[in-house]
């Protein structure tokens, strides 16, 4: 489903905006998104107000969230999309939004994105909306992994979560990627940089972060070749596509990629080395331009199948900005590599490093 600025900025004309939305669009001149050249902080925040200002919020927040400096997103929670394309429209960013249907349910639409132009720094942000609905929650809760078949010229999704693909593969399905984003570059006038390729920034909150993390080799154009490696992992090449991504901003992340040292014994060894190596691609490739927010207290950032009471199946990769109890936020090195979360053994090994 896709809404045209055009068309709703035609037709709320006159009547979309009240006195009480005009004043702060009037105020709000700054750039909202991440751009080319911005700094890591900077596009990390505006990041996070684009994931706030597309959820499908109660009308309630609203009067919570009024407050000096962020008039526009206290204008966003339990707005229509239409309204929400405008208020777009008029910082000078268009904006479409897409919902396809899913083909095994036909009545369902997953997942929700909003793309917006940034014409003045020739770039592109995806924001991939959160759970605000049971049909989102039912692909949450899939949360077996799932791989790719390999079939030559397939787009390349890593292997993880089962419903967090299934949002990719029907954005794959319904030419999002292949149709609709290059035809939104010709009508907003963004044309490729020096690399023959237009910047794209990739961010989402909860869900939205879990299917922008498995979505980010489509989005640059890896396909797989049809072969495979000696220790059986897939051979990709990445084809002559039209983006290049050049910033992950994921809000509250749930885990979503398959780890590289969960080792299930109803899986094959080569099932298993191919996961490990699909993971480190993905460290290697996108880790440096993915950054992780997570607050301590938010158990969505670590929930995992329950069927899997001592082991992780999957796990976050790049880095981390950790908001502890006091609301503070810092960056911190990480490797990830927190496998049995509930395991005694690792109580008992962490608890071994307390000084003496």
């Amino acid at each position: 489903m896709r809404l045209s600025v055009l068309a709703v900025a035609v037709l709320l004309a006159g009547c979309a905006l009240n006195e009480r939305t005009s004043e702060p669009l009037a105020q709000a001149t700054q750039t909202i998104t991440p751009r080319v050249g911005g700094t890591w902080q900077d596009n990390l925040r505006n990041a996070a107000l684009l994931s706030a200002m597309v959820y499908g919020a109660s009308p309630d927040h609203e009067l919570r969230e009024l407050g000096g400096g962020e008039g526009l997103r206290a204008l966003m929670p339990g707005l229509s999309v239409a309204r929400r394309l405008v208020l777009f429209a008029h910082q000078g960013l268009p904006a479409e939004y897409f919902a396809p249907r899913l083909w095994i349910m036909p009545w369902v639409r997953h997942p929700e994105v909003y793309v917006i132009g940034n014409p003045a720094d020739q770039s592109l942000n995806i924001v991939f909306v959160g759970s605000n609905d049971l049909s989102d929650w039912y692909q949450n809760a899939k949360a077996s992994v799932y791989e790719d078949d390999g079939e030559a010229g397939d787009p390349f999704i890593p292997s993880g979560h089962a419903g967090f693909r299934r949002g990719v593969t029907n954005l794959i399905d319904s030419g999002f990627f292949s149709d609709e984003l290059p035809e939104l570059c010709r009508a907003w006038g963004i044309r490729p940089g020096a690399d023959g390729r237009v910047p794209v920034f990739v961010s989402g909150h909860s869900l939205g972060a879990a299917i922008a993390q498995l979505s980010l080799p489509v989005l640059d154009g890896w396909h797989h070749t049809g072969e495979r490696a000696v220790d059986g992992a897939f051979v990709i090449e990445r084809g002559e596509g039209l983006f290049s991504v050049r910033g992950v901003h994921l809000i509250a992340p749930p885990y979503a990629i398959a780890s590289d040292e969960y080792l299930d014994e109803d899986l094959p060894p080569e099932r298993w080395r191919r996961d490990a190596a699909v993971y480190e691609w993905m460290v290697r490739t996108y880790g440096g331009i993915t950054w992780n927010v997570i607050h301590d207290a938010d158990v969505v950032c670590s929930v995992y199948d329950f069927r899997k009471v001592h082991e992780v199946s999957m796990k976050h990769f790049g880095r981390l900005v950790r908001i502890d109890g006091n609301g503070q936020a810092r960056i911190e090195e990480t490797s990830w590599r927190n496998q049995r979360p509930h395991d005694y053994w690792s109580y008992w090994r962490s608890l071994r490093t307390l000084p003496r």
